[in-house]
């Protein structure tokens, strides 16, 4: 079998159906090619849980106590507000380099990037004796210190151009106090320093633990020939050590000066003469081509980092305990730093200079000479010396980002904490690069400055334009980061962990209140004894008033028991009501919902269907429902009178001790509901709901049912027997809902579909199996609806029922051919992965072979004739169409063959694109008379002649040697092999069909018909 050439026909394909229920066509629903709740997106992972009774769950570390809620009010889960803020999509991060994070700052919550390296008490580190002295002078050629030694670096230590100085891992270099150790790479050298997170290389204080501090030795400086933006190109680097550093007229910003990776430098700094100081680190007209990562200054008696123009780019940089400023740029530097680190001692700062986080000069005038200083700089956490506003604190610091004399320095993603004042862009041209947008500081937070957050009314407008993205927090502890002010053993990383309340009593969210509850958060709901019998806490949410529960996939929000994992059991609280203003069918408009809370729901004469109760989004409801009365019982979600501006999606009940889900009138709509080894109904619904859901699953424990009364799976009435307005009439579509009838042991289960007290519904694409029967019509009125069309049910499946239908009116309604419902013998017939794992993780996604898929309403009949490109329009038998969807989670590959007539069919198709591929068991004619012969080959000549112009199929029935064109060559294969002569390679398949491509819309269409030709017969002579 051949698969054949796709040509450029695009057929779109549309279809028409005969409509049931108006609502179903609503364009909530999602037009699906399979039955059920599922095709193969598992849409329960990894939210749902399916053994929460062993579950563990923190204990509570907050109390919500019975009563009301009368205000906003936000339940934390206890994540730090730094996650979920960051941006990368200014062009400036989005270019590769800058690694990408879902926060802002310099950690998450578990990669602490600076362990095992670092070091948060050199103070007091013992490290080992010198065994070998460095002095003064030049290093001319290659050196390279070892680990085995210790060094000390004994005056100004030159490693001149040309010359390579390679440092082991582990190695330690001690710098001499009397002789102002320092280590001076010039320009053309190279420093290779590259430690490890194991054995990182320790530049540190030759004075004993417990004596070493700020300025013990001079530093590390790193001279390059990148460029600067001093006339000329070229200057002399601050310390008094002579050296020069930039490229000069011809700079090259790609520049190499080796490589410093897992390096800390302790106690360096020194002041060769005011505003001539040696840094922690100096980087004089460094280029890109050098390796910069995992580095930290501590206790520098100047700046902990100084760039003096070039372009090299950091990541993982550490300034620990700064005198002066933490990272100064000036001198046109135009590099990259992503992850840096500052922690501030509060009883030290520079009375020289005043000490800042960032400080930013174009140069010392502030000249416009270019490149003006313009470094990007994102995810940095600066911890300031203030913990809290009243900390006590050296008396010169000042600002945190002091952005001056013309330059541009921008900050992204960051967050600055803990100083007498946040931002200063100064007014001598570094407003005027903020106003161009030169300057830019984004998705960054400010907390916790004890003066003022803004140095003046232009700062804090540029801050707060809306754009920027940038807000303010009064206090550093909202950040919730564990511990980053401690000053010997911080904890930078984020808090992630799940907040837990005991939910106590029955708590009111009152008329006008908000409760917003974060992702992630866990309610521990306890037992509780009130009026009447037993009936557990509770969340009341009351008309008027909201609750706002979006959790997500990664971070549900979770109702549960209170009681120890293993101990929990059906109805160990109450549950959550939401109430609202929608319409209910009661008279009045209006009820006192079921439970004994008391609260009303329901819009009365003047209903509002679009009301809105707020979102219930990744929830779990776990172990609710209880009894306050015979028929009067809390469920797991009940709801009354909730109105379509809600949010239901993607929800879990389980082990619910009454209904999992109630709807007691309302419109509210919803997605993604899971049902899970409930008591007594899975979904039920009355009072006049007409609200529509689609994607639900119910899985039922067939050990547990109702034993005061029967539990089925729907139980949708109207109002008891009534004919109240409107009539409860909801509509279901892509419903699974599964009991296992051969492990079956409670005695009262009862329906699949309890259709009652002349209740209207439409249920669509639904599969069920298990219970003792399936569909029940129970009263003169539902039959009356039904056979009014008021009631429907379609494209849905029973399997493995004791009793498929309650009686005859059931059989007759259900297996009506254009509702086009069936049944089949046993649960697994439907081929769901593992639907009755239980503890062990369900899966209800289909096999590839399941009958499910393209089961749904939404699929559709395609058929068509294949025939033979001749004046006859021969049929061809023995022609294989397949089709696969583009979209490959929207259906499986089908195929279907054409009978003697040239004819195939396709049942059932669902909506998409489809690739389509015809192949066919036909053989090449060969020695047929009128197949391929000479007039074959005239004709391709006469083609390649320009006398005439094939097209289409025969254009490409025509190209038999398979090169991309019609010519001479192909002439005489052709008469040479329909001559059965010996003839060159045969370059295209035997046979050729023009190939659509399908799209299936919803819409109205005819048959697609497909054209074959036999390779080489460009007259279309064959007759098959």
């Amino acid at each position: 079998m051949k698969k054949l050439l796709l040509l450029a026909t695009v057929l779109v394909v549309v279809f028409s159906y005969t409509m049931g229920q108006n609502a179903i066509t609503n364009s909530f629903f999602d037009h699906v090619n399979y039955s059920g709740a599922f095709g193969d997106n598992d849409w329960t992972a990894p939210w749902a849980e399916w053994d929460p009774v062993n579950a563990t769950y923190p204990v509570a570390d907050s109390t919500i106590s019975a009563g009301n809620i009368t205000g906003n009010v936000r339940l934390s889960s206890g994540q730090s507000p730094l996650f979920g803020i960051q941006s990368f999509t200014n062009p400036r991060l989005n270019d590769g380099w800058f690694t990408v994070t879902n926060y802002i700052g310099a950690f998450d919550d578990s990669n602490d990037w600076t362990s095992p390296w670092a070091e948060f008490d050199p103070q007091n580190a013992v490290y080992p004796p010198t065994t070998v002295t460095i002095n003064a002078g030049n290093i001319t050629t290659n050196t390279t210190w070892t680990s085995g030694n210790v060094y000390k670096l004994n005056g100004f230590v030159y490693v001149k151009d040309g010359a390579t100085l390679t440092i082991q891992a582990g190695t330690i270099i001690r710098g001499d106090k009397a002789n102002k150790g320092t280590l001076i790479i010039e320009r053309g050298a190279k420093l290779i320093a590259q430690g490890t997170a194991a054995n990182p290389i320790v530049f540190t204080s030759n004075q004993a633990a417990g004596f070493r501090t700020y300025g013990d030795w001079g530093g590390v400086i790193l001279l390059g020939k990148a460029t600067i933006n001093v006339p000329g190109g070229v200057a002399t680097i601050e310390g008094g050590v002579g050296s020069q550093f930039g490229g000069g007229a011809t700079p090259n910003d790609n520049d190499n000066s080796g490589i410093l990776e897992y390096v800390r430098i302790e106690f360096p700094g020194i002041a060769f003469e005011p505003n001539n100081e040696i840094n922690g680190l100096t980087l004089g007209g460094v280029g890109k081509g050098t390796t910069m990562n995992h580095i930290q200054v501590s206790y520098s008696g100047d700046d902990a980092y100084e760039w003096f123009g070039g372009a090299v780019d950091a990541k993982h940089l550490i300034a620990f305990r700064t005198w002066d400023d933490d990272f100064d740029t000036d001198f046109g530097f135009t590099g990259r730093i992503q992850f840096g680190v500052v922690l501030r001692d509060p009883a030290i700062s520079d009375p020289g200079s005043n000490s800042r986080a960032f400080e930013s000069d174009n140069d010392g005038s502030g000249s416009s000479n270019t490149p003006i200083t313009r470094p990007f700089f994102s995810n940095i956490s600066v911890f300031g010396p203030l913990a809290t506003t009243s900390t006590t604190i050296d008396s010169y610091y000042d600002r945190a980002i002091y952005i001056r004399r013309n330059s541009a320095t921008s900050i992204y993603n960051s967050v600055i904490t803990g100083w007498p004042v946040g931002l200063r862009i100064n007014n001598d041209g570094s407003e005027v690069q903020a106003n161009n947008n030169n300057l830019q500081i984004e998705n960054t937070i400010m907390a916790g400055m004890r003066d003022d957050f803004f140095y003046n009314a232009f700062n804090e407008t540029y801050f707060n334009t809306a754009s920027r993205n940038n807000s303010i927090l009064t206090k550093n502890s909202s950040l919730r980061v564990i511990d980053p002010f401690d000053l010997t053993s911080p904890n930078f990383l984020l808090q992630n962990g799940n907040r837990v309340y005991e939910l106590d009593g029955w708590v009111y969210v009152k008329n006008g209140a908000t409760l917003t509850v974060d992702p992630g958060t866990v309610f521990r709901c306890t037992e509780t004894s009130g009026p009447g019998t037993f009936q557990g806490a509770a969340l009341i949410v009351e008309r008027g008033a909201k609750l706002i529960a979006e959790g997500t996939a990664a971070k549900p929000i979770v109702f549960t028991s209170s009681k120890a994992s293993g101990l929990r059991s059906n109805g160990d609280w109450g549950g959550i009501i939401m109430l609202g203003y929608a319409t209910m069918n009661q008279p009045g408009g209006t009820g006192v919902i079921e439970g004994g809370v008391g609260s009303t729901y329901g819009g009365g004469a003047s209903p509002n269907d679009n009301d809105d109760s707020g979102i219930l989004k990744y929830v779990r409801i776990e172990f609710a429902g209880s009894e306050f009365a015979p028929n009067n019982e809390i469920n797991g979600l009940t709801m009354g009178g909730v109105g379509s501006g809600t949010t239901l999606d993607y929800i879990q009940v389980s082990y619910g001790a009454d209904d999992c889900y109630e709807w007691f009138g309302g419109t509210v709509n919803a997605k993604h509901l899971i049902s899970y080894r409930g008591t007594d109904d899975c979904f039920d619904g009355d009072e006049g709901w007409l609200g529509m859901v689609q994607y639900a699953v119910a899985v039922r424990d067939p050990g547990i049912s109702d034993l005061a009364g029967s539990s089925n799976g729907f139980e949708i009435s109207n109002h008891g027997p009534s004919t109240y307005l409107p009539v409860t009439h909801p509509i279901f579509s892509n419903v699974t809902m599964l009991l296992q009838a051969s492990a079956i042991t409670s005695p009262n289960f009862g329906d699949a579909f309890n259709l009652k007290d002349n209740t209207e519904i439409g249920i669509y694409n639904t599969i069920t199996c298990g219970w003792p029967t399936g569909l029940d019509f129970s009263g003169s009125g539902v039959i009356a609806n039904a056979n009014a069309g008021l009631l429907d049910i379609e494209n849905t499946l029973m399997a493995e029922m004791t009793a498929l239908y309650d009686g005859t009116d059931e059989q007759t309604f259900y297996t009506a051919p254009a509702r086009d419902n069936g049944t089949f013998a046993n649960c697994t017939d439907f081929m769901l992965t593992n639907p009755f794992a239980y503890n062990n993780n369900n899966d209800f996604t289909l096999m590839d072979a399941s009958p499910l898929w393209h089961r749904s309403r939404w699929t559709y009949s395609l058929s068509g004739v294949v025939t033979y490109d001749n004046l006859f329009n021969s049929p061809l038998s023995n022609v294989t169409i397949t089709i696969s969807p583009k979209e490959t989670a929207k259906g499986k590959v089908l195929s279907a063959s054409t009978n003697a007539s040239g004819q195939y069919t396709f049942p059932r198709l669902g909506n998409g694109s489809y690739e389509v591929s015809i192949s066919t068991t036909n053989a090449w004619p060969s020695g047929v008379i009128g197949a391929v012969d000479a007039t074959d080959g005239f004709f391709i000549q006469q083609h390649f002649l320009g006398n005439i112009s094939l097209t289409g199929l025969k254009l490409e029935a025509g190209d038999v040697t398979g090169e991309g064109t019609v010519n001479t060559a192909d002439a005489l294969t052709a008469v040479r092999r329909g001559s059965a002569l010996p003839a060159p390679a045969w370059g295209i398949d035997d046979w050729l069909f023009n190939v659509p491509t399908i799209d299936i819309n919803d819409a109205n269409a005819t048959g697609v018909d497909i054209k074959g030709i036999v390779g080489g017969d460009v007259d279309g002579s064959y007759i098959p």
